[in-house]
């Protein structure tokens, strides 16, 4: 099964300057929210966009992904999912590594969909 990146990325020495969920970035999926969180190792910055994709849905919460997990080994026979990461070095400011982030989204998620449980 998936893990939280709020586990593992403080395990390798990252730290969360700051953490947000954000709509509209998947395709689609307009009502999707999801993780925005911008880390800091040394003097290395990069912001991530995350979130779990469990079965054509777009989640930000681990809680409610295990939550749809359960659900849907119930209802579907189905226990699939994805952790979706997408990470940028913060080279500039942390706005344009977001917009690089989405645009890199926009632009992969059609083949990233294809391997996708849906």
């Amino acid at each position: 099964t998936y893990h939280s990146p709020k586990n593992c990325l403080p395990g390798g020495g990252w730290v969360f300057k700051s953490s947000d969920p954000v709509t509209g970035v998947i395709p689609g999926q307009p009502e999707a929210v999801i993780n925005r969180v911008a880390i800091e190792k040394g003097f290395d910055r990069q912001l991530i966009l995350y979130w779990y994709q469990d079965r054509g849905r777009g989640v930000a919460s681990e809680y409610a992904a295990k939550g749809y997990l359960i659900w849907d080994a119930m209802t579907r026979n189905r226990t699939d999912g994805a952790l979706v990461r997408i990470s940028t070095p913060v080279v500039g400011t942390e706005e344009e590594a977001y917009g690089h982030a989405v645009e890199f989204l926009r632009v992969s998620w059609p083949p990233i969909l294809l391997h996708l449980p849906g």
